[in-house]
């Protein structure tokens, strides 16, 4: 029950992150994650030295930082033109990846429910997908590498790598592509407009995320915690319509409920039969 609960729950974690980045940084939030990402690396080198160091020897987990920062790149580029609630909808593309990825590297055998409820939440995403070409296609491709760096995270809690390492290094590497996006684009004076308040709060949300998704690849399978990742379109419209006052329009909040169903179809657990359950 408590599995469950955070599992429904995680998804309004990711999508609280996304929004504190935008509201408190330049752009879609790159500046404000570049600084922030610094500093969560830096206190976890300061408590966790040895587990972090450690992390940077492991391929996969450097691939995993890899992917999670070219994911971010294009999210945020996504919400810096569009509001994170359409950014996060487009997005939910890359479930249909991190399921079926996981199926052939992890040899993760998703059950019919699991399939379903990946089919109904992209189909809900695809409801919502209309006008705003640009940012839309920003997040498909963000979401679609996020496929792949939900099956590393899989592996890597499989295997029973640290996640205080993992989360430290990622840090490390997301920072330095930010950074490196921010010098492309010439935007490296935004970061002096910064306030601490919001280089805090990022930094939290974005930390608390990440501990929420690699428990959720923990205790879930690939299949299961990228259907209730999939619950951060319905919490980011819910705390969109809250926090930023912005309309809502009717097909975000359908869309939103169906990918809820989604995510409830996935909870169910599917009756073994007799002979299977006394093996």
């Amino acid at each position: 029950m408590l599995n469950a609960l955070f599992g429904l729950s995680c998804g309004g974690i990711i999508a609280g992150a996304y929004l504190i980045m935008k509201l408190a940084g330049a752009k879609g939030g790159v500046d404000v994650v570049c600084i922030s990402s610094f500093i969560a690396f830096l206190i976890h080198m300061a408590i966790w030295p040895k587990l972090t160091v450690s992390a940077f020897y492991d391929k996969r987990n450097l691939l995993r930082g890899l992917t999670f920062g070219l994911a971010q790149i294009f999210l945020l580029k996504a919400q810096s033109v569009a509001p994170t609630s359409t950014m996060l909808i487009a997005s939910i593309a890359g479930a249909l990846a991190g399921s079926w990825l996981g199926k052939i590297l992890l040899k993760e055998h998703p059950s019919w429910n699991e399939v379903l409820a990946i089919v109904v939440a992209i189909g809900g995403t695809l409801i919502a997908i209309d006008g705003e070409i640009y940012a839309n296609v920003w997040a498909i491709i963000g979401g679609l590498i996020q496929g792949l760096t939900s099956v590393l995270a899989r592996s890597l809690m499989k295997s029973k790598v640290s996640r205080r390492g993992a989360i430290g290094s990622g840090f490390f590497i997301l920072a330095i592509t930010m950074l490196v996006v921010l010098l492309i684009n010439k935007d490296t004076g935004s970061v002096m407009d910064l306030k601490w308040s919001g280089i805090i709060a990022v930094g939290g949300a974005v930390a608390l995320s990440q501990y929420a998704f690699f428990q959720l690849y923990k205790i879930y399978s690939t299949q299961k915690a990228t259907v209730f990742t999939l619950l951060r379109a319905p919490w980011g419209v819910a705390l969109e319509r809250t926090f930023v006052e912005s309309s809502v329009s009717t097909v975000k909040v359908i869309s939103s409920v169906v990918v809820f169903i989604g995510a409830l179809i996935a909870l169910y657990r599917p009756k073994q039969s007799k002979i299977t359950s006394n093996v």
